[in-house]
């Protein structure tokens, strides 16, 4: 960091993280957002216009099993709706085993909801792409996050966000995420049944969710790289000149 011309940050939120631990540096942070790419589309090749699909009965969690990903209290916050008598629908998670993991299973059977909630572990981009299309909702209550990159991968499906109201998300999300305190999971589960219940609400989000992935692009993310670096290279042709 020291040596660097400039120090990119893929988030706000990055960028605040840096500058907190090393605030020397914050001149050089410049934020540059990450693209989205469009992951392997159905076998058949045909994929259904956003307002034209239907709605399956899962949300979807995405991502690396690990503490950051705060999975303990979504499942307990689906477990408290359950307790109160309120259809759940179902959860769908899909990602590897990461660092500090909890055998997702264990943790299933321990809050009372394998009849609900099921773990795929890896599947391929074709298949993420066709849970993607089917998910009611994507799962996100991070505790932290560089950016966030399955809202955007949802988003892009007409998919909204049940994710964190801290870190990284909120940028990510935009108008179309349903905002939580990731450390309570009495919240997480009024978020949950929001998104299971209230229709309109439910459908505003919906209708926001392409329009917000698409402020995310490589195009655009090139576009503003390729600035920076022509940026540093005059700062250099100027102390090479003097």
């Amino acid at each position: 960091m020291r040596r660097a011309d400039a120090i990119i940050a893929i988030s706000n939120a990055t960028r605040d993280d840096v500058i907190e631990r090393f605030p020397h540096f914050a001149d050089k942070i410049r934020v540059i957002y990450p693209g989205a790419s469009r992951l392997a589309e159905l076998s058949s090749g045909k994929v259904a216009k956003p307002a034209q699909r239907r709605r399956a009965d899962y949300a979807l969690f995405v991502g690396t099993i690990e503490p950051r990903k705060n999975i303990g209290n979504l499942l307990h916050a689906i477990a408290i709706t359950k307790a109160k008598g309120i259809e759940t629908g179902k959860l769908i998670i899909v990602g590897a085993h990461g660092w500090r993991h909890e055998e997702i299973g264990a943790l299933i059977d321990r809050f009372g909801l394998s009849d609900c909630v099921s773990a795929l572990g890896y599947v391929s981009d074709a298949g993420l792409a066709e849970l993607y299309q089917g998910a009611r909702f994507l799962a996100m209550p991070s505790l932290c996050e560089g950016f966030g990159l399955p809202i955007i991968e949802a988003g892009s499906y007409g998919v909204p966000a049940l994710t964190s109201n801290v870190s990284s998300m909120p940028e990510a999300a935009g108008k179309a995420g349903l905002f939580v305190d990731p450390l309570d999971p009495h919240d997480i589960a009024r978020g949950w049944q929001r998104l299971w219940h209230d229709d309109a609400q439910y459908k505003k989000l919906r209708s926001l969710a392409v329009s917000n992935a698409a402020r995310f692009s490589w195009s655009r993310t090139a576009e503003e790289m390729l600035a920076l670096f022509q940026e540093v290279i005059d700062r250099h042709r100027k102390r090479c000149t003097r």
